[in-house]
């Protein structure tokens, strides 16, 4: 059930008021080029003047580094402040663009959240299956996660993969224990949609915690692929532990098969540079 959500744990990004913080390293040593962009009278059908040119060069940056981010920031500050939902459905066609763009309606959103919850909530929620609702999940959860925790549940199931997934991972990024209380108090049919990657982002901060919340999941396919990105997210990011997780998997609570399979990946598994 989980492998629906996996391409989704290939970054790990989490808003805070000054910052963007991203899997550690990544991006290191790139200077962000000045992208801030004046918020003018949009173009026919585009942006405002300077935007799109920003967002082109803030798109050469490293995928996935604190410069991306910031300067995909800079570039729509302005248009979002003055008109949201203009430059969200602007931003929401980027990666068919240039998939280097594909976060820009991520950073759109998260802008738009951060100044006005309630406009960016009743805009993505006005029609059903925005494609939004993930971007604003995670969002919120940036901010205020139990709230957006609360709101999450109690969506409707055509919705759930969505956001549960994104405020499982956000909060996860805050504060991972929290998180993890609150997916495993979800109905194993919620919930499922967030044990992978809540587990993915807690491994980078807490390995061993994240080792022992998975074998709490109560789903035995759901456990096993989580058991599965703990597994290679520790081997990357301590390579010294390469025994001790080995041992773990030996003794994990899950079908041999699915050991056998995790334990031949571990040595394909490229150390963390």
């Amino acid at each position: 059930m989980q492998k629906m959500v996996l391409v989704a744990a290939a970054w790990v990004g989490v808003w805070s008021s000054t910052a963007w913080a991203v899997e550690p390293g990544a991006g290191s040593g790139t200077t962000a080029p000045a992208t801030t962009a004046a918020a003018s009278q949009p173009q026919s059908g585009g942006a405002p003047a300077g935007v799109e040119e920003a967002v082109q060069e803030a798109a050469k940056l490293p995928p996935g580094s604190r410069q991306l981010f910031k300067a995909f920031e800079e570039a729509l500050a302005e248009w979002v402040k003055k008109s949201p939902a203009e430059a969200f459905e602007w931003a929401s066609k980027q990666e068919k663009v240039d998939r280097r763009r594909h976060y820009v309606p991520l950073v759109a959103v998260r802008l738009w959240v951060k100044q006005d919850v309630q406009g960016a909530l009743d805009y993505v929620t006005k029609t059903p299956g925005h494609r939004g609702l993930g971007e604003f999940a995670s969002s919120w959860a940036g901010q205020d996660p139990a709230a957006a925790a609360a709101w999450a549940a109690k969506q409707p199931k055509e919705t759930w993969r969505a956001v549960i997934s994104a405020v499982g991972e956000s909060w996860a990024g805050r504060d991972p224990k929290a998180a993890g209380e609150w997916v495993l108090k979800l109905p194993p049919e919620q919930g499922c949609y967030a044990y992978y990657l809540t587990a993915s982002v807690w491994t980078w901060s807490d390995p061993a915690a994240a080792a022992a919340w998975v074998g709490k999941l109560p789903e035995v396919d759901a456990r096993s692929d989580a058991a599965a990105v703990v597994a290679n997210n520790w081997r990357r990011k301590s390579p010294g532990d390469a025994e001790k997780i080995k041992e773990w998997v030996k003794g994990f609570n899950m079908p041999d098969a699915k050991k056998e399979q995790i334990l031949k990946q571990l040595e394909k598994t490229p150390e963390k540079k």
